[in-house]
């Protein structure tokens, strides 16, 4: 399960693909097409979102890989050694999959702080729902 998966798409998330695929039309089309309270922080942020970064969204796809197969060291130790732009969606992602690579290796402490810290980028990005589920995640 991606995080933040829900019934419907996280629009966050759909809009990180499109960006992470190249297709920056297609995500602006998709954020203009949304309606809602985050829709306008949405289209602002893919507005003014620079070049993805190709090492830190490796290294997330990596983590999860690793952690799908039970490796929860592994997916943690290569999160720490990333180092995503603050203030991007992408960021945000990587510091909520931190989070939970640090519980599942059981440093509770350091994981409900990271949970903390997605919840904080999740915040100053507008991006409500991941907000959420971390501070949901963080008091588990």
């Amino acid at each position: 399960m991606r995080e933040g998966a829900q019934s419907a798409p996280d629009p966050w998330l759909e809009v990180d693909e499109f960006l992470a695929a190249g297709q920056r039309e297609k995500a602006t089309r998709y954020a203009a097409a949304l309606r809602g309270r985050e829709a306008q922080t949405l289209r602002a942020l893919v507005a003014r979102q620079r070049a993805d970064d190709r090492a830190s969204r490796a290294a997330l796809r990596n983590a999860r890989t690793q952690r799908t197969a039970g490796r929860h060291a592994l997916a943690l130790a290569t999160l720490e050694e990333t180092t995503a732009r603050r203030g991007s969606i992408l960021g945000v992602r990587i510091a909520f999959a931190r989070a939970l690579a640090l519980t599942a290796v059981q440093r509770y402490r350091s994981g409900a702080r990271a949970f903390a810290a997605a919840a904080e980028g999740a915040r100053a990005l507008g991006w409500s729902s991941l907000e959420a589920r971390a501070l949901e995640e963080r008091v588990a």
